[in-house]
């Protein structure tokens, strides 16, 4: 729960709305069908499922489903023909869909009308000058494992803070190529895709909130919705949230406590065969005749065990109607829906698509997007991550006077855990984001990987906004030994300048168990882009910290692991002194002459003793 990206409780309702889409409860008795497999990335890399249940490997010899489909050869010259001729301009694909102002169904569109679409429907808000077609691949897919071959297009799109994508979904028929589909991401968003038009589309809703939907184009390309699952992790019981329920947060008869300090680490899982449409306004209480009754739910423990509510919470969930099940029996149920809608094994479990540039080909008639050159660029640093921790360089200051500060304690009281604003109002400021400055700078948090792993600090004059500095820290994305396991990867979350040297912790919210090498502070020279020097690992993943003197306070903690408050010596990074606190600290604000601190489920007020 690391910076307003990581509210999973603040943000949970808002961005489950926002980003997931369908999802339903009833009465916990209904005979539904449903699916399974929820590749993520984060679970590809340790071969479990949509839920952390070991998925079966799909075997290394498994052979190209376009060059046979049930012991038949099919010829695709024809199509690929038509497709390399509509990825030249030279013909037209027909629309398939609509989409309002910018497509309509059975119109014709060139290629680069398809690609400048994009622009014009989801960039519109960025100048042309800042934003365009940056690059552009092509793989060949067997819809519904017939055979046939169609085609998917990966465009990516240059904009001022990253990079954006969408792919588009082509078939073939009689040599005229027509427009299926389309999905896209970017931001704390992701899409993966197999060689027999299977789909998963989704995103982050914070750090412990996960959304997608599952799809695929069947043998008559047809996009055919499967299920959308909402997992929620880190759960303090095994729980749905009360804005599943029938007038939402406004009931008072829940059971227990919603998400109430505890020791333990649930999952739920949220499923529903319906698709949401993200445009269709309706209310609270529209939302659930629609959509919620019908959820299905599931939960298991930190060990991907089933497990299950407690007895009262079972009694309310069944006089609510809700329909929740042991989490084995949810993925039988998806299995059976699976089949029924014809995914079958051998679509949901062929090799992911294997992209080739289109642009590498010659026949694009589209440009590519180049950034105009700027006056006074700024400075780029890549910082490299080939530094022991704790590392103090040869050209750190020697001989300097530090003066060790303490804390002393003032009041403990226990908050609500989702008052975050509020706290921030009483502290005289507002939630940070990945834009934030003082007297001097303005720093913006760029480069996301996903999951708020923000990789690139850009640096501005706070007076001009002139563009001053990118120190580019992707090198530490990943630690090494590590490259397999996504969850890993770690983000910049807070950062100062002061001396000319560039303060920042980088860390991701996993066990250390998991990634021993991780939430460490770092300092750079601004001037040179050298690493002065690197404290030791999990000592600093609160998502912000404070400097008073010559010291640095910060915080580390986690489930089930112990929580601090660290002082650490600005100059060597080493910890001068720590505090025991009750929950892992997230947020440090002077406030007067005290000090804020801000846990999961408790805030501090702490001075600096005399």
């Amino acid at each position: 729960m690391k910076r307003r990206l990581f509210f999973l409780f603040a943000l949970l309702a808002v961005m489950s709305l926002a980003l997931a889409g369908c999802k339903g409860s009833g009465s916990g008795e209904k005979d539904v069908e449903a699916g399974s497999d929820n590749d993520r990335d984060e679970k590809e890399a340790s071969g479990k499922d949509n839920a952390g249940k070991k998925r079966k490997p799909v075997p290394d010899d498994i052979e190209d489903v376009r060059e046979e489909s049930k012991g038949e050869t099919v010829d695709n010259s024809e199509a690929e023909s038509a497709y390399m001729r509509m990825l030249s301009d030279e013909e037209p694909a027909v629309s398939g869909v609509d989409v309002k102002g910018i497509f309509r169904k059975g119109n014709r569109y060139d290629f680069s009308e398809i690609i400048d679409a994009y622009i014009k429907e989801q960039l519109s808000y960025i100048p042309d000058e800042e934003c365009g077609l940056c690059d552009a691949h092509y793989s060949y897919i067997d819809c519904g494992n017939d055979g046939s071959e169609e085609l998917a297009v990966r465009l990516a799109y240059r904009v001022p803070y990253g990079e954006e994508y969408r792919v588009c979904f082509f078939g073939c028929t009689d040599g005229e190529v027509k427009l299926l589909g389309m999905d896209e991401w970017g931001y704390r968003s992701e899409l993966s895709l197999n060689k027999c038009g299977y789909v998963i589309s989704g995103g982050s809703g914070g750090a412990a909130l996960y959304v997608c939907d599952h799809y695929f184009y069947n043998s008559d390309n047809e996009r055919v919705f499967l299920y959308h699952m909402d997992e929620e992790m880190g759960l303090a019981k095994p729980m749905i949230s009360k804005y599943y329920l029938k007038n939402g947060y406004e009931r008072t008869d829940y059971p227990e406590k919603e998400y109430s300090a505890s020791d333990d680490c649930y999952y739920s899982y949220t499923y529903s065969f319906k698709e949401y449409d993200p445009y269709e306004e309706l209310d609270s209480d529209e939302m659930y005749e629609k959509y919620y009754k019908d959820y299905m739910y599931a939960f298991t423990d930190y060990r991907d065990e089933p497990a299950s509510p407690s007895p009262e919470m079972i009694d309310f969930y069944k006089n609510e109607g809700v329909n929740w099940y042991d989490y084995d029996e949810m993925q039988a149920r998806i299995e059976k829906h699976l089949q029924m809608l014809g995914a079958d094994d051998d679509i949901i479990n062929a090799p992911p698509v294997e992209w080739e540039s289109i642009v590498d080909l010659g026949i694009m008639k589209h440009e590519l997007f180049e950034e105009q050159p700027k006056e006074d660029e700024p400075k780029y640093f890549t910082i490299l991550d080939n530094h022991p921790k704790p590392y103090l360089s040869d050209n750190a200051p020697s001989g300097h006077s530090y003066v060790p500060v303490s804390l002393k304690q003032v009041s403990c009281t226990q908050n609500d855990i989702t008052d975050v604003e509020e706290w921030f109002s009483r502290a005289g400021t507002t939630v940070p984001g990945n834009a934030f400055g003082d007297g001097v700078y303005e720093y913006r948090l760029t480069g996301d990987m996903g999951y708020g792993t923000m990789t690139q600090i850009n640096v501005y004059n706070k007076a001009d906004m002139k563009y001053l500095y990118n120190f580019d820290f992707g090198d530490f994305f990943k630690e090494d030994g590590y490259e397999e396991n996504s969850y890993v990867g770690r983000g910049i979350h807070d950062c100062f300048i002061v001396d000319d040297m560039l303060y920042l912790n980088l860390y991701h919210s996993t066990y250390a168990a998991d990634c021993p090498e991780n939430a460490y502070m770092i300092c750079v020279n601004i001037n040179s882009g050298e690493v002065m020097c690197i404290s030791d690992p999990l000592v600093a993943n609160s998502v912000t910290f404070l400097r008073k003197g010559d010291n640095i306070i910060t915080g580390y903690g986690f489930t089930n692991e112990d929580d601090y408050i660290y002082i650490l010596n600005r100059y060597t990074g080493k910890v001068s002194s720590k505090i025991k606190v009750k929950k892992s600290p997230d947020y440090f604000r002077f406030v007067d002459d005290e000090i804020w601190v801000r846990t999961y489920s408790y805030d501090y007020v702490f001075r600096v003793a005399e």
